[in-house]
């Protein structure tokens, strides 16, 4: 009966094992659901540095690649991982930098700060341009010495939000600020280090990071004339954006006006036009959207963006382009216009790009 025990009890530790091997998470749903938690150190070190906070968040968040792989490259001798495209532990500077070659572009910073009452502050910052959300994860924590653990700073005294594809931000190796770059420009920004108070930005109005808006994306195919971008829905024109074949991202549908989000209007082949300022408004008229019947299925249009809505008619073209006129909140319905027709078709049928088929 003893010897039944045992195997049984075996047999619970290794299920329990191959489940905690298959638990495996993105870096969105960390930014989602780990958002309170405490991670305690794996040692009590006298004084603790770098390589203790990063072993405890990789420890705290097994089943990343980034975290997996931290945790063999700092407890195996010797180990090397041709997949990783970048290894620093800098103990002294109190930074530590991660970055894979054929995981897409997973990358990962850590650092800390020595705050003026004794506290330790510890930065994560991770990235992978693959996630449903591509936005950097950053995250603070306070090391308690007491508890000997780190403990996430809610709300975060940075909450830095970049378009990714535009810019990107780098924790402090030599410093103590946050640097902000964006490829478009030259001008410096960063968050300053301002010890117990903080950060405080410094910079241009237009680099300074802000939320980031739902937005849907079209195409503008300007042919031979210059396209007139306005500072209202019927407004002045502020800025003529040269022909070519864009697509930009537009929200807040005006009276057949969408307002123009982000600061980068991207040219399918040539230069990309950059925005300083606004807001710019654009007409509908100028903008377009392909549908993704190719196979020449025809597409029902509903007079209300549920599928139980009445047809209001339907589109028989293969790969049709369509103007959009509205889109829902939630971006899950948008209203355009085939010829005369107009009504609403799930995002999912429209495709955003002129080139390409989006699949």
């Amino acid at each position: 009966m003893a010897m039944r025990h045992l195997i049984l009890t075996i047999l619970v530790l290794l299920c329990s094992l191959s489940l905690r091997a298959q638990d495996t998470f993105t870096i969105d749903e960390l930014r989602t659901e780990w958002a309170n938690e405490a991670i305690g150190l794996q040692t009590r070190p006298a004084k603790p540095g770098i390589a203790d906070f990063a072993l405890a968040f990789a420890y705290g968040h097994q089943g990343m690649v980034l975290t997996d792989e931290l945790i063999r490259l700092m407890t195996r001798e010797n180990y090397v991982n041709e997949d990783v495209a970048e290894f620093t532990l800098d103990r002294k500077a109190g930074y530590l930098a991660l970055q894979m070659v054929s995981d897409g572009t997973q990358a990962m910073e850590m650092c800390y700060w020595n705050l003026p009452d004794g506290r330790k502050r510890v930065a994560v910052r991770l990235q992978d341009a693959y996630d449903p959300d591509p936005n950097p994860f950053l995250r603070f924590y306070d090391y308690d010495a007491e508890r000997n653990e780190l403990v996430a700073l809610n709300p975060p005294p940075v909450d830095v939000q970049l378009d990714p594809a535009l810019c990107n931000y780098s924790l402090p190796r030599v410093g103590k600020d946050i640097e902000i770059a964006c490829y478009y420009t030259d001008d410096p920004a960063r968050y300053a280090y301002a010890g117990l108070d903080g950060f405080r930005y410094e910079g241009p109005e237009y680099l300074k990071p802000g939320p980031v808006e739902p937005a849907l994306g079209v195409y503008l195919i300007s042919g031979k004339s210059k396209m007139n971008l306005r500072d209202a829905p019927g407004g002045d024109v502020v800025v003529q954006v040269p022909p070519e074949i864009y697509y930009l991202t537009v929200a807040e549908p005006t009276d057949g006006w969408w307002r123009i989000t982000g600061r980068m209007i991207w040219a399918v082949e040539g230069e990309n036009f950059f925005l300083p300022g606004g807001p710019y408004w654009i007409s509908a008229s100028l903008l377009g959207l392909g549908l993704r019947n190719y196979g020449g299925e025809p597409v029902d249009l509903r007079t209300e963006p549920r599928d139980d809505a009445p047809v209001a008619g339907t589109v028989t073209e293969e790969a049709a382009s369509v103007t959009p006129l509205d889109v829902t909140k939630d971006l899950e319905w948008v209203k355009v216009r085939w010829g005369q027709l107009e009504g609403w078709v799930r995002s999912e049928m429209v495709c955003d790009n002129p080139v390409s088929n989006c699949c």
